[in-house]
């Protein structure tokens, strides 16, 4: 009995472990790649890091990217880079904190040929015990990413992201 209050003590005194949450999946126009979103959070329940984790069309693993919150919260992170455009940047709005979320921005790249930027913002917010990305007050799972293309030039940047709601 003694070995098991002892046990039981150690285990109770352990600091709480972190917890992860997908925050949505992401496909596009392009290829087969799936990329998917988490929000972390550490042993105090505010907000650590996020990060993304690209499989290609068989599910094995090809990329994967952390930012912890403060390369986040000190003007965004490029979440994509080609050919030296910044093509996707995550930022943070005024109202996000690390306690509950908040506001966050997806800066993109329209048209790389006129320098033409646009966004779409969302919410990252904490539901009871969980954590989920929302759009419009409405619970997102998954965005796609439509290309922009120029007849001649090519691809110049992204045309869309299309949201999907959860039903």
């Amino acid at each position: 009995m003694l070995k098991f209050a002892v046990v039981l003590s150690f285990v109770l005194s352990l600091p709480a472990m972190a917890k992860t949450f997908e925050l949505a999946k992401v496909t596009n126009d392009l290829d087969k790649e799936i990329v998917t979103f988490y929000l972390h959070l550490d042993q105090n329940d505010e907000i650590d890091s996020v990060s993304y984790i690209t499989k290609d069309a068989q599910g094995r693993i090809i990329k994967e990217k952390d930012w912890i919150y403060n390369e986040v919260a000190n003007g965004g992170v490029v979440l994509e880079n080609r050919n030296d455009y910044d093509i996707l940047k995550l930022q943070l709005r005024d109202d996000f904190n690390r306690d509950n979320g908040g506001g966050i921005s997806l800066n993109y790249l329209y048209n790389g040929a006129t320098g033409t930027r646009r966004f779409v913002n969302f919410d990252v917010l904490k539901k009871g015990n969980s954590y989920g990305l929302f759009h419009s007050g409405k619970l997102v799972n998954k965005l796609h990413i439509k290309t922009n293309h120029i007849r001649v030039i090519g691809l110049v940047g992204i045309a869309q992201i299309q949201i999907i709601h959860a039903d």
